[in-house]
């Protein structure tokens, strides 16, 4: 099932490709419009969370990074087991 964003590209080329007339194209374009933002998360560096010092990780996330073993023991997650926090 395509996204919004590839159903307007699509609906896009449909109408340059003359599919359709203005008043549909209009139509389909602002009904597959997306309610929820789009945030930029390549420009983003990857979070590693080794990275940050204690005052840094209780300034940002209200916890001290060395405290995360304790944190992480409460999450009953397979998942979280295969990484070695401490």
């Amino acid at each position: 099932m395509p996204n919004f964003r590839e159903a307007r590209a699509c609906i896009a080329y449909a109408y340059g490709s003359n599919f359709g007339n203005e008043q549909e194209f209009v139509l389909l374009y602002d009904c597959h419009k997306s309610t929820n933002p789009e945030f930029p998360y390549w420009n983003c560096d990857r979070f590693d969370l080794d990275e940050k010092s204690n005052d840094e990780c209780k300034a940002e996330f209200r916890f001290y990074r060395d405290d995360t073993a304790i944190y992480f023991s409460f999450i009953p997650c397979r998942a979280l087991t295969a990484f070695s926090v401490g």
